[in-house]
């Protein structure tokens, strides 16, 4: 019995994929694109990202990450009604302050010549 590798389509969020995979695992691959596919769409079409879910607190390192961002939030954006929102405009926001750092420290040239970031990869 040959195990070729195959090309398998699956639909997340609307969109089609082709992952190839052995034979005897595209059962596996399309249950998984399933169970995933709802776990998003449920995530979409609720509008919110639980903010107290383990998961989620699990990815913020700050002991007081998300209380410190509301607190901006609530400051710079009042309009901010829902957990996506919340998402959306921290992620603005701090694209915002790395923007007005970066212009300070090319400002104070020659004592400052650029900035470093890190954590990038967070968004």
């Amino acid at each position: 019995m040959s195990n070729k590798p195959q090309a398998v389509s699956v639909t997340i969020m609307g969109k089609e994929y082709r992952i190839s995979c052995e034979e005897d695992e595209q059962e596996d691959l399309i249950y998984s694109a399933h169970q995933l596919n709802v776990q998003m769409c449920k995530m979409q079409y609720a509008g919110s990202i639980d903010s107290s879910d383990s998961r989620v607190r699990y990815h913020q390192k700050h002991p007081r990450g998300f209380e410190t961002i509301a607190t901006y939030l609530s400051r710079d954006y009042p309009s901010v009604k829902t957990d996506s929102s919340f998402a959306y405009l921290s992620q603005l926001m701090q694209a915002e302050e790395i923007s007005r750092t970066a212009l300070v420290h090319r400002s104070s040239y020659p004592y400052c010549s650029g900035t470093l970031f890190w954590q990038l990869n967070d968004a």
